[in-house]
């Protein structure tokens, strides 16, 4: 007996590209954007209760080792 593949009727039938946590053939944003999302992202870290009262400078080391941790591996570059 076969079963019927449930689907989220919120994708509307939509298939996401790529496998999950597959890098997918895009450019990066362009620099302008990112300065905008860097501020944000900072904003963000010095509001949570973890961060605050740290001084901006470990606020900025916590975002860049974020950031580290997001980035695409060489392999995954590769």
């Amino acid at each position: 007996m076969a079963t019927a593949r449930r689907t989220d009727p919120r994708s509307a039938g939509r298939e996401r590209p790529g496998r999950p946590g597959q890098i997918l053939d895009s450019p990066p944003a362009p620099l302008g954007s990112q300065s905008i999302i860097l501020t944000e992202a900072m904003s963000l870290l010095e509001s949570t209760d973890y961060m605050v009262g740290q001084n901006d400078e470990q606020v900025r080391v916590t975002l860049t080792n974020l950031l580290q941790r997001a980035a695409p591996t060489d392999k995954e570059i590769a």
